[in-house]
Order: C-alpha cells, then structure tokens, then sequence
C-alpha cells in the first residue's frame, strides 16, 4: 500500500484529480484494484494542502458513477449472452426468467437500500451494480442511491486520509477488518438463507408425499 502513496506523490499536482478519478472508475469494474486505498491517501494530500477539498470530492464521486453505471449497463445487455453461455448448468438457473423476475420483484422493494448499502463494502458493491442492471432497477433510482452512499462511504474515507495524515495505514488496516467480517456476516446470511429454501423445498416434497400415499 505504502507503494500506492510513493507513486502518487511522484505524479504532478495537477494530474493528482484525474488520477483519483480513473482509480475509482477502475475500482467499480475491477474489485481487486484498492480504490478505498487511493481515496484514503487522497485525503492526505487534502490535509496537506496538495489537493482542494472539493475538486478530491468531484474526482471520485464522478469516477465512482461512470464506473458503476459501466457495470449497471453490462449486466442489462449481457443477460442473453450469459444465458446462451451457461446453458443448463447451475449457473443458468439464476439467468433463468422465473429467477430474474424473483429479482426484479425484489429489487424493486429492496434495491434501493441494497445499492446504498453495498457502497459500504468492497467486496459486494461490484456485484451489486451488475444485479441492479439484470433486474432492470429503475436507472434513476440507481444513480440517487449510488451518489447518496457514495457521498456518505466516500466522506468517511477523505476525512480518516485528512485526520490521520502521515498515519493513513492504519485506516487501511481497519478497513481490512472490517470488510472481513461484513464478507463473513453476508456469507453466513446467504447460507442460511439457501439452508432455510431447502429445507422448506424438502418439507413441501415429504408433505406432499403424506397426501398422496
């Protein structure tokens, strides 16, 4: 991580926007890439004076946008090709109508909130996007929800860069963490929730069989 700042410190002031910015387009279409990272730092170079303020805010809000809106896109034109490619295998079943439309339900009851929830997690915003756009979420809503997680996700990161200064690893260290044990605690409720399906798919079959023997 400690690379990421020497490298930024190296590039001219006035391209330090421009870089901020394409490094949170690439975080939304490419997970790996520390987006978090270079926003902290960010606010470093706020705190000591190499950036303004609101020009830094800019960058990665609209870096951040066209990056999401990029994946939102993809996963509403892709969906035909997905499904020629998965076939019948266990994959296809989530690209199957009847899922999609289950999704489409869902998204317009819960998606707005699970857009703005999932900017507070690096590794779920990605997917999120993706989603959204598969279940045709309404793209008016999708951007409000994005810039209004953006906003709150993205201050919270600036303002550790601008407290902590020299010290902004250990916020990264933090952020570590904590997207451990968010990753943990979605895995558990997925599992359970699929357990749950199961179980209740199973019990449906065995009450059946009752009625009919």
């Amino acid at each position: 991580m400690k690379e990421i700042f020497q490298y930024i410190d190296k590039i001219p002031e006035a391209f330090y926007s421009l870089f901020i910015g394409i490094s949170a387009f690439i975080e939304n279409v490419f997970p790996p890439f520390p987006g978090d990272t270079v926003i902290v730092i960010g606010g470093t170079l706020v705190a000591a004076g190499k950036m303004d303020f609101l020009t830094m805010y800019l960058a990665v809000l609209t870096g951040n946008l066209l990056g999401a809106l990029v994946m939102f896109y993809l996963g509403s034109h892709v969906i035909q090709f997905l499904r020629r490619l998965t076939g019948k295998s266990k994959l296809g079943e989530f690209l199957s109508p009847e899922y999609l439309k289950k999704s489409e339900e869902w998204f317009q009851k819960y998606g707005f909130w699970a857009v703005v929830f999932s900017r507070f997690s690096a590794g779920i915003r990605f997917f999120v996007a993706i989603v959204a756009g598969m279940s045709k979420m309404n793209v008016a809503a999708f951007v409000i929800a994005f810039t209004i997680a953006t906003l709150l996700w993205n201050s919270l990161l600036i303002y550790g860069g601008y407290a902590l200064g020299a010290n902004w690893q250990t916020l990264i260290d933090i952020l570590r963490v904590y997207n451990i044990f968010v990753m943990g605690g979605i895995a558990i409720l997925v599992i359970a929730y699929f357990t749950v399906k199961k179980l209740r798919q199973h019990r449906k079959i065995k009450e059946k069989e009752s009625k009919n023997g």
